[in-house]
């Protein structure tokens, strides 16, 4: 019998190798490193993580989370309603970095200067 969309998502959601009681403290808890808001009556919110990672869910299976370190943007949906005039999907094996000229742009804006911490 093939796998429920849980089962599957569950298995996206919590590989082999994670350890299961630190993932499950890392994703209810924010620490004093975190930055964002969670909900307190629903649970639902959003987190800017120390490590980088950005994550907002709003009920178990339902939610986002970008993690920098694998470059990877994760969705957890039932069902996913895209609504646009056009679609494209770019794929390849090349690094994506960030334009000279942009990032000058977006130190002026935040004060900073070229290598070096904001």
């Amino acid at each position: 019998m093939a796998d429920s969309w849980m089962d599957t998502l569950n298995s996206i959601m919590f590989p082999q190798e994670t350890n299961l009681n630190t993932l499950a403290e890392e994703s209810t808890m924010a620490s004093s490193e975190d930055v964002g808001f969670v909900n307190p009556l629903s649970g639902a919110g959003l987190l800017a993580r120390s490590s980088g990672v950005l994550e907002g869910f709003s009920d178990y299976g339902l939610g986002f989370r970008m993690d920098p370190e694998s470059k990877t943007f994760s969705i957890y949906a039932a069902r996913v309603n895209l609504f646009c005039s056009q679609f494209k999907v770019f794929s390849g094996d090349h690094e994506f970095t960030i334009i000279d000229t942009e990032q000058e742009e977006i130190l002026g804006l935040i004060g900073g200067k070229a290598d070096e911490e904001v």
